[in-house]
């Protein structure tokens, strides 16, 4: 096939500038093909128009397409920050269509294919054509730390597979077309352009119901996950009406004991299908420690002392702080005995929520934790419960950092809410 330029310069820059608007209006078509925004089009036009043009007017076509995936671009990105992918793809999609037209030269005898042979060889060769703009675009996202190097193939394979059906769709048909009407000669025309259509539609149908049931296996699990996440919130939601209780048991006594605690929590752990435990956590200032550390002994607990755990997971007296939360009631005791004393400040993640919870004035749940007296693997959940002093104001927040006595506690394993 015989390349051949025109020797006016103004109707080689009308030709550049046509094919540029032809790619960024093709590309707007693909994106109409997306079924989700995150989603990649289904149907990639561009692909093929860009081999198509190359391979009938020469390398020149070239710049349209560069100039055209630039406009795709930077509509796409909206900024001048993300320039540096911008031609990065359009530096992707010019050196397949470039590459792509020199293979295809080298391969293909005549263009278009005359033979069954020389048809299915030209429809081969567009599988590793195919992959050069998904390789640049990719990589390029990887090496600016965007997508992670692990998902390489994971990203690769779709972009190709899109690119590689559009070139299929698109190529032999605008190529075929283009020398009809240059009125060139040729055996068996429509061979290459007719069963090039008709895998591409193949593959474009295959991509249309993989996507559509992608789709409905997202929206099946983002409702399985809706309506799981509605029963935990409604289970959490009757744990804190009996936390609540709880709550208002120790504002409206001067003093509980544990057997008091014991008798006015059972009856509620006997109606909850998802409580491991009831606890009680007073707060604890520095000065007041040895007081109480000395109390809980005399009632006797001998060795007990306010602890937390090291970096290798033993007991040890806890650190110099401000303030404790020491695990002090626990109903039911026996199975709960290792949380006995474990001052709930000393882990991250149990004193963000106390300080949510004392802030706030209402119950604060914990992320997913592992209990101190977890044997297993199984992970658990926190609901915290504020009390304040009786008889404070705690309309601000300062007021009810100062007010605060201890917390209500409500122990339960996630997979007892699930």
């Amino acid at each position: 096939m015989t390349e051949t330029y025109p020797a006016n310069t103004s109707r080689e820059i009308a030709r550049i500038a046509l094919i540029a608007l032809s790619y960024y209006l093709t590309a707007q078509l693909g994106f109409l093909t997306t079924l989700a925004p995150d989603d990649i089009a289904m149907l990639w036009i561009p692909s093929g128009l860009a081999l198509a043009v190359v391979l009938v007017w020469g390398w020149r076509a070239g710049i349209g397409v560069f100039i055209g995936t630039l406009a795709v671009g930077y509509g796409i990105s909206g900024g001048v920050t993300a320039l540096p992918f911008v031609f990065a793809f359009a530096t992707g999609a010019t050196l397949q269509a470039w590459l792509g037209a020199w293979i295809m030269r080298r391969v293909i005898k005549v263009i278009p294919p005359d033979t069954i042979r020389e048809t299915i060889l030209s429809i081969g060769v567009l599988i590793p054509i195919s992959l050069v703009s998904p390789l640049i675009r990719v990589t390029s996202l990887c090496i600016a730390g965007l997508e992670p190097w692990d998902d390489y193939l994971v990203l690769v394979g779709p972009l190709w597979l899109v690119r590689y059906t559009g070139a299929l769709l698109v190529t032999p048909f605008l190529v075929t077309l283009a020398l009809r009407l240059r009125k060139q000669k040729m055996a068996e025309a429509f061979l290459w352009a007719t069963s090039s259509f008709i895998i591409g539609l193949a593959l474009f149908a295959f991509l249309v119901i993989r996507n559509i049931q992608q789709r409905q296996v997202e929206a099946s699990l983002q409702r399985d996950t809706f309506d799981m996440a509605s029963m935990i919130q409604d289970k959490i939601d009757e744990e804190i009406q009996r936390l609540t209780a709880t709550r208002a048991f120790y504002d409206s006594s001067q003093v509980v004991t544990t057997r008091e605690f014991t008798s006015f929590t059972t009856p509620l752990l006997n109606v909850s299908a998802s409580s491991l435990a009831y606890e009680w956590a007073p707060r604890v200032r520095q000065a007041e420690r040895p007081a109480y550390e000395q109390a809980l002994r005399e009632q006797g607990f001998a060795d007990f002392f306010i602890y937390e755990k090291n970096s290798h997971g033993d007991n040890v007296p806890a650190a110099d702080r401000a303030e404790y939360f020491p695990v002090t009631q626990i109903n039911p005791f026996e199975p709960n005995q290792a949380a006995f004393g474990f001052d709930l400040g000393s882990n991250p993640a149990r004193l963000e929520t106390i300080a949510e919870a004392r802030d706030s004035g209402q119950a604060a749940v914990t992320p997913p934790i592992r209990l101190v007296q977890e044997t297993g693997d199984k992970v658990s959940i926190l609901v915290i419960l504020p009390l304040y002093r009786s008889g404070a104001s705690i309309q601000t927040v300062e007021e009810r950092r100062a007010s605060l006595t201890g917390l209500v506690l409500g122990v339960y394993r996630v997979q007892d809410l699930v």
